[in-house]
C-alpha cells in the first residue's frame, strides 16, 4: 500500500521504498582515480585520458545529480562533502546503492537545447533553472550556495 510522503516531490511510494528527506541517497564507490585507469572496455571515449579525479579509491560519495553529456553518463558528487561539486564520468564508479532519492526531478532536452546536455536527473534547481547546471560546473560561488541550501533541505 502506498504511503504519502510529506514535502516530496514524489507524492507516493511503495512502504518498503520510503525516501524520506534525510534517508536514503544514491550511492557509488570509487574505482578510478585517473581517467586512463579505467579499462578500455569500460571507457566511453577517449579525450580526457589524462584527467585525474579529486576522489579516493575505495571511498564512497552520495550522488546529488545525473547528466547525460555528450552520450555520457555523469555524477554530481561533492567529495570533501565542503559545497565544491563537481560532474565525475560515471565509469570510474560503481553504484553500491541505487536509490533514486524522492525529491528528485528530471529534465529531457533535445541536443541543441542544451549543448550537449541531453538529460538531468536531481534537486529541483539543478532541473528547474537551465543556468544553474552551467554556474555549477564553472564553479559560481551562487550556483555553490544554491547546491548547498538544496543539500541541507533535502537531506
Amino acid at each position: 500500500m502506498p504511503v504519502m510522503i510529506e514535502g516530496a516531490v514524489t507524492a507516493c511510494v511503495p512502504e518498503t521504498q520510503i525516501l524520506m528527506y534525510g534517508e536514503r541517497h544514491m550511492i557509488v564507490q570509487c574505482r578510478y582515480r585517473r581517467h586512463i585507469d579505467v579499462p578500455a572496455s569500460e571507457r566511453a571515449r577517449l579525450p580526457f585520458l589524462e584527467a585525474e579525479f579529486d576522489v579516493v579509491v575505495g571511498d564512497e560519495y552520495v550522488v546529488y545529480g545525473q547528466s547525460i553529456f555528450n552520450a555520457e553518463m555523469y555524477y554530481l558528487l561533492d567529495p570533501g562533502e565542503n559545497g565544491a561539486p563537481a560532474w565525475y564520468p560515471a565509469e570510474a564508479f560503481r553504484v553500491i546503492d541505487a536509490t533514486v532519492p524522492g525529491h528528485w526531478e528530471y529534465a529531457f532536452y533535445a541536443t541543441a537545447q542544451r549543448e550537449g546536455v541531453a538529460a538531468v536527473w536531481g534537486y529541483d534547481k539543478l532541473i528547474n533553472d537551465d543556468a544553474h547546471y552551467d554556474e555549477l560546473s564553472n564553479a559560481d560561488p551562487d550556483a555553490r550556495l544554491a547546491f548547498v541550501r538544496a543539500k541541507a533541505r533535502n537531506g
